[in-house]
């Protein structure tokens, strides 16, 4: 017998789990745009409480990887239904999707409530 081991995956699921990392990667990329953007945008308003919003992009990065490891929590709980129907592929996912949403939005409102 030869030593080699089998390759467990195939072509497709290489393709698929790619396609994932790409899909949250560019999702983490407009995600901490669109946080640097509005920060942006509310310190050139003028609006009292609002800080120089360069001093919180590290915190704005950190948060964006953390949708990002969000993404990859809902990818992760979806691939053990890949053969289940959609209708209960797509109930999991808008489950996981709306706990996500809501953990994103209670860590945003506890980093981000000072306007900085």
């Amino acid at each position: 017998m030869n030593s080699i081991g089998h390759r467990r995956g195939t072509v497709a699921t290489d393709r698929l789990h790619r396609g994932a990392l790409i899909l949250i990667v560019v999702f983490c990329t407009i995600h901490f745009v669109i946080m640097v953007v509005r920060a942006h945008l509310n310190h050139a308003s003028g609006e009292p409480g609002f800080h120089d919003p360069m001093q919180a992009l590290p915190r704005r990065f950190l948060f964006a990887l953390f949708g990002a490891a969000m993404c990859g929590v809902i990818y992760l709980g979806l691939r053990p239904l890949r053969r289940s129907p959609f209708s209960r592929q797509a109930t999991v996912g808008a489950t996981l999707a709306l706990l996500v949403a809501c953990i994103q939005a209670a860590g945003n409102a506890m980093l981000f409530n000072r306007g900085s």
